[in-house]
């Protein structure tokens, strides 16, 4: 904990909201609904607990290291072509492995897989096919794709645009269609 957050959660008493805190990270509201006084636990009984920790920590750094090697190796293989590799790594893997899959940007898709606006922006911007881009989604999974080719059509803007212009088109095809007036904001 900051050290300004820490102070407040330990001066609240039960059942109370502070005020406003300010940290490094903004602006908090603590509610503190119990507290639990410290307990000393022999070693004995914590050891089991501290060696999982010990164990799990090592462990991360592990898979982190790895996670690093795989997705280093497979940049380097979409950047060189090699489609051998590649299969070989989402057998060994089990990653899912796809080519010349169409890129959509009005639902942020390349195939069937969702990447960010910025990165799907991004590709349609920078219009380079040996860049590897690399988009991580919510769940912790990683997406990476290499354009080969782009096409644009000519009505398709950038998505940050696209909300007022989607907008506009509703509404004057409600007003031409249904002839009604409207006087609406979404």
């Amino acid at each position: 904990m900051v050290p300004e957050f820490e102070k407040v959660a330990f001066e609240l008493k039960e059942n109370t909201i502070s005020a406003p805190v300010k940290t490094q990270y903004g602006y908090h509201l603590i509610l503190l609904q119990k507290k639990t006084p410290a307990v000393t636990i022999p070693f004995e009984i914590a050891k089991t607990a501290i060696a999982k920790k010990i164990i799990q920590k090592s462990k991360d750094s592990e898979a982190t290291a790895l996670y690093d090697q795989i997705v280093k190796n497979i940049k380097t293989y979409m950047e060189t072509k090699n489609n051998s590799s590649l299969e070989l790594m989402a057998k060994q893997y089990d990653l899912k492995f796809q080519q010349n899959q169409p890129l959509n940007i009005y639902d942020n898709k390349i195939g069937n897989d969702i990447f960010s606006a910025k990165t799907i922006m991004a590709i349609y911007k920078e219009k380079n096919t040996t860049k590897t881009y690399e988009d991580s989604s919510a769940d912790g999974s990683i997406g990476l794709a290499q354009v080969s080719a782009i096409s644009t059509p000519k009505e398709v803007t950038p998505v940050a645009q696209n909300n007022t212009l989607v907008k506009e088109a509703v509404l004057e095809t409600l007003q031409k269609n249904a002839k009604i007036k409207t006087n609406v904001n979404f």
